[in-house]
């Protein structure tokens, strides 16, 4: 290190410098085969220095309005401190409050795809930790799905059975069951073109 005090001597050469103080270190080797002849001093320099950044994530698409097909979120997170991604775990719930609660078993996969195949309104809960111990948590949505057609309205007509000419009717809207809403009604009399 910078003070001069060696902190690794060995044929096994240091692979991480996790637990080492801040600091500039040198590290110098030199080689010796079995006839005991040594190569030049082989010297470089190492800042070790501490991974204060979170994961970041990329997640598309980041919200999704209604739909009437099946789709996928897709993930990729990336450690962008240095020390490298350590793990992710998700939820797929239907409260955009983030909780800890139903989050899935840790993976070590940095990209992974959520399907969204049922009716419903629902955010994704990601939290991802580096191997310094940050730790990124982070919501997305709403995502939306409806693949179910709107309750069959009710039709009311003021006079049943033979009347005279004017004979009005009312269409009841009885609503949409799975969420996306009514977005409108239209009749036909007697096969002609649909109104509104």
């Amino acid at each position: 290190n910078s003070s001069g005090t060696m902190i690794h001597n060995s044929s096994v050469p240091l692979t991480s410098f996790a637990g080492l103080a801040l600091d500039r270190y040198k590290i110098t080797l030199k080689v010796r085969n079995s006839s005991g002849v040594e190569s030049e001093i082989f010297t470089r320099f190492v800042n070790v220095v501490r991974d204060a950044l979170p994961p970041e994530a990329i997640i598309n698409p980041t919200t999704k309005e209604w739909t009437n097909s099946n789709y996928a979120i897709d993930v990729s997170l990336a450690d962008v401190g240095g020390s490298g991604f350590r793990n992710q775990q998700y939820a797929l719930t239907t409260s955009p409050t983030y909780s800890a609660i139903g989050l899935s078993s840790p993976s070590t996969s940095p990209s992974f795809t959520v399907p969204i195949n049922n009716d419903g309104i629902y955010y994704l809960h990601l939290t991802s930790s580096d191997n310094e111990g940050n730790v990124m948590k982070r919501t997305s949505g709403p995502y939306k799905l409806d693949k179910t057609a709107p309750n069959v309205p009710v039709i009311t007509l003021s006079k049943t059975g033979w009347t005279a000419p004017i004979v009005s009717f009312n269409i009841a809207d009885r609503g949409d069951g799975t969420g996306s809403g009514v977005k409108t009604i239209q009749y036909r009399i007697n096969g002609g073109s649909w109104k509104t």
